[in-house]
């Protein structure tokens, strides 16, 4: 659950920092990956 919370934040944030949020979110990186793929 916690994955779909973060997906809809990080979807935005991914966008506008790009790798910069993969770096914030170090233990979240999959989820980040798969957006970004998206």
């Amino acid at each position: 659950m916690a994955f779909s919370r973060v997906s809809s934040s990080v979807d935005i944030s991914s966008l506008k920092q790009g790798v910069y949020v993969v770096k914030i979110t170090n233990g979240k990186r999959h989820c980040i990956k798969r957006i970004i793929k998206c």
